[in-house]
């Protein structure tokens, strides 16, 4: 059975969330070493890099934790910040204050080594320990929900996430609350930043979509104004993101 926009119906994992409705993919689903699903999160694989979309961790951020170690992702890209309506709805943050060590649920033991304030305080990055292996955490604190977000701003966030995180065959986990309109417009960004870095022109962002929609659900990407940032951002790659390669060197490009 097709969708009205053209993607096909697929078999969803189903999560007992309260009021969580939105798809899963089942063959794109983020499954522990036992094969099952239990974090709401999907593989999305570009041509040139890999991304887990996930949803925001709530009582669940055990589950995320497990997830992100397991799945060996060296940086975690969040889209919430303080001033995000949908930011209440989380029952708490879900890393201890820095020089703390937390386990929660399900075993995930996280210890914050320190956080800094970065690009004027537009990005915190976190250096953290999960299950004592070096991760790190970089929040946006000021993409809001339900909006687009900034050409520049994610331009760079992506820049930055490439010159922590060189690997293009490492997965980097990024969330907003529902994992769907904000994950998919930045992981759509940050697969531009790849493919300029590295064959020097960006990627179709149909297919890119296309490639989004089918691993996440038919609501990736999910406004006019998120479709035209990442216009933007594919129709002036030199402009918009050529100063943040300069700025990152050879890092950026793997």
């Amino acid at each position: 059975m097709m969708h009205k926009d053209g993607f096909m119906d697929k078999a969803q994992v189903r999560f007992k969330r309260e009021g969580n409705r939105l798809p899963c993919p089942a063959d794109s689903a983020v499954k522990n070493s036992d094969g099952e699903a239990t974090y709401h999160a999907n593989h999305v694989k570009m041509p040139m890099s890999q991304f887990i979309a996930a949803q925001g961790p709530r009582e669940n951020a055990g589950l995320f934790w497990n997830m992100v170690d397991q799945q060996d992702s060296e940086v975690v890209v969040d889209l919430t910040n303080a001033s995000d309506p949908s930011t209440a709805k989380r029952s708490f943050d879900y890393t201890p204050p820095p020089g703390e060590t937390k386990v929660y649920p399900n075993g995930a033991k996280v210890t914050n080594n320190g956080e800094t304030r970065v690009m004027g305080g537009l990005f915190t990055v976190q250096q953290l320990e999960v299950n004592g292996k070096p991760r790190i955490r970089i929040q946006h604190n000021q993409f809001n929900d339900r909006t687009s977000g900034s050409p520049a701003e994610l331009a760079s966030l992506a820049t930055l996430v490439r010159t922590i995180s060189p690997n293009l065959a490492k997965p980097v986990t990024v969330h907003c609350t529902a994992g769907v309109g904000r994950t998919s417009t930045f992981i759509a960004i940050q697969d531009q930043v790849d493919h300029l870095a590295n064959t020097g022109h960006a990627h179709d962002i149909q297919d890119a979509a296309a490639t989004l929609r089918n691993a996440r659900g038919g609501s990736a990407i999910q406004t006019a104004e998120q479709w035209q940032t990442i216009n933007q951002v594919h129709d002036n790659p030199d402009a918009i993101i050529g100063p943040f390669l300069s700025l990152a060197g050879p890092a950026a490009a793997g």
